[in-house]
């Protein structure tokens, strides 16, 4: 997952999701709704992740291998709020520590993880 220069963030669920129920919300827009997602195993990705263009204030949405946009205004701090299998979690994320975002799902509560850099897949 690389960020260009006019993107301001990118989300994206990697591992240990087998088939689970996802919704996605970032600042109160729901973003996924009741999606199911399972990790590949060798890569450990999903085919569920969003980016936003800062210049359009579009928000990318994959979902299922389709692509949507929605209308959204970014912030330099985002609440996210992630359903999984009907159990809530909320985070509070500040872009200055991390513009690319991870969700991954080895634990019953989602754990968010922040990069400055590009993520690589080996």
């Amino acid at each position: 997952m690389k960020i260009q220069k006019n993107i301001s963030f990118a989300v994206a669920f990697t591992s240990c999701f087998k088939q689970d129920t996802v919704t996605l919300s970032i600042n109160n827009e729901k973003v996924f709704d009741k999606i199911s997602i399972t990790s590949d195993f060798v890569t450990g990705l999903t085919y569920a992740s969003t980016y936003h263009f800062t210049k359009s204030n579009e928000l990318v949405v994959i979902a299922d291998k389709n692509e949507k946009r929605l209308p959204f205004i970014g912030s330099k701090k985002l609440l996210v709020k992630i359903n999984r299998n009907q159990i809530e979690s909320i985070f509070e994320i500040n872009l200055a520590d991390g513009r690319n975002i991870i969700i991954e799902g080895c634990e019953l509560k989602p754990k968010i993880r922040q990069f400055k850099n590009k993520i690589s897949v080996e």
